[in-house]
């Protein structure tokens, strides 16, 4: 049985978040996936440096390992939910997803994402959002979750709108990324935007 956090918020085992999402399947990293994580990173950076924080020059399997090994007790502690994406298929990593900067008194949550530069356009990003969106609601009992996206990241906004989420404006100088401060922009969702949702067709 789990237990109950400083929030007053008991966490759902680690192990309710095995999910097959069309041709995809979402769960929790583990320490066999720090390779083939590390591995999608590498091939990724000229996409993930501008945009994403915890990308850093010298970014090693080691950071790999930190977050992956960090995960239970995150979950347990109710800090963040993260997933690795994979083809069903072919097993392959495609990207992680994840629920983070809970904040419990407010009942809300940050969601992110990062899709392997091989493996864009596919819907994926946006077919584990709605998958991970519905937990947040679901089983997190989140009120609101936010999608933040630099102001000139357009394939993180894309994702954003396909799922529905409301724009509602750019926040000046929000996110330090690559020593820079970076406008962004602000998406929501609420439960009821998910109300009619659709399985997304991955493409590709």
């Amino acid at each position: 049985m789990m237990a109950m956090t400083n929030s007053g918020f008991t966490p759902p085992p680690l192990s309710a978040g095995h999910w097959a999402v069309g041709d995809l399947w979402l769960r929790p990293p583990r320490p066999e996936d720090i390779e083939p994580l590390y591995a999608a990173v590498m091939e990724s950076v000229n996409e993930i440096q501008p945009w994403l924080a915890w990308y850093h020059p010298g970014y090693s399997v080691d950071d790999c390992a930190r977050w992956v090994n960090d995960v239970p007790a995150a979950w347990a502690e109710d800090r963040s939910y993260s997933f690795a994406i994979f083809d069903q298929a072919t097993e392959a990593l495609l990207g992680t997803i994840g629920i983070n900067q809970l904040d419990r008194f407010n009942r809300r949550a940050n969601l992110g994402y990062f899709v392997r530069t091989s493996t864009t356009r596919r819907g994926i990003a946006t077919a584990a959002t709605l998958r991970l969106a519905r937990f947040g609601f679901a089983e997190l009992k989140l009120q609101r979750i936010e999608i933040v996206a630099a102001v000139g990241n357009y394939a993180s906004q894309k994702v954003a709108l396909k799922v529905g989420a409301t724009r509602e404006g750019v926040a000046r100088r929000r996110s330090h990324v690559a020593q820079q401060q970076l406008d962004t922009v602000m998406f929501s969702l609420v439960k009821e935007d998910l109300a009619g949702d659709q399985p997304i067709t991955l493409t590709g």
